[in-house]
């Protein structure tokens, strides 16, 4: 969700390609659905979402990023691995 955090508009997002095939496949699309009717907070492009397609992910989110947010003057990207102390 989007909110107002002293005095700057914070949007977080996750991003997604998409995994297995068939039935797994299936039921993953359907949750990130939900979240994304729910939340509106869902990035998914159609690539296998891998380890090794971590770079692909980074630059199509970049140039969602550059065309969705032009005026953003930052961007912090972490994954479920990091942590950040602010």
């Amino acid at each position: 969700k989007e909110r107002w955090h002293k005095g700057v508009w914070i949007r977080r997002l996750f991003i997604s390609g998409t995994s297995d095939v068939g039935y797994e496949k299936e039921r993953l699309n359907k949750l990130l659905q939900l979240e994304q009717q729910e939340f509106g907070d869902i990035l998914q492009w159609d690539f296998s979402d891998t380890f090794y397609n971590l770079t692909l992910k980074q630059i199509l989110f970049l140039e969602w990023m550059e065309r969705s947010c032009p005026k953003a003057h930052f961007l912090f990207n972490g994954d479920d691995d990091v942590f950040a102390n602010t």
